[in-house]
């Protein structure tokens, strides 16, 4: 018997990445940068269900670099939204540190 198991989460596809130009930052109105962090937005495409959770918690554990330098900071994930049917807007938000 042949039968096909589909993820019932979906995954994301980290190859297709692309960050916003800064004129799609300016026309959604997203900050770029605070007193103590850098943010930057990407793009990916998502492939099965769409489950903003479990997307975030998932990019977080592949991006989460806390810096070992003597402020700290590091990279972590901000907000996950939906950009299209097929597609992801993420935030990464570099923490300058102390």
């Amino acid at each position: 018997m042949n039968t096909t198991i589909k993820s019932p989460v979906g995954y994301i596809k980290i190859s297709t990445r692309r960050s916003l130009t800064p004129d799609e930052i300016q026309d959604r109105n997203l900050m770029t940068q605070s007193s103590w962090y850098d943010h930057s937005y990407s793009v990916f495409e998502i492939r099965g269900t769409m489950d903003l959770g479990r997307i975030h918690s998932a990019l977080h554990k592949t991006y989460w670099k806390p810096s070992c330098g003597k402020f700290g900071g590091g990279l972590s994930i901000g907000q996950v939204s939906k950009f299209d049917d097929n597609h992801v807007l993420v935030e990464f938000i570099y923490h300058i540190g102390d």
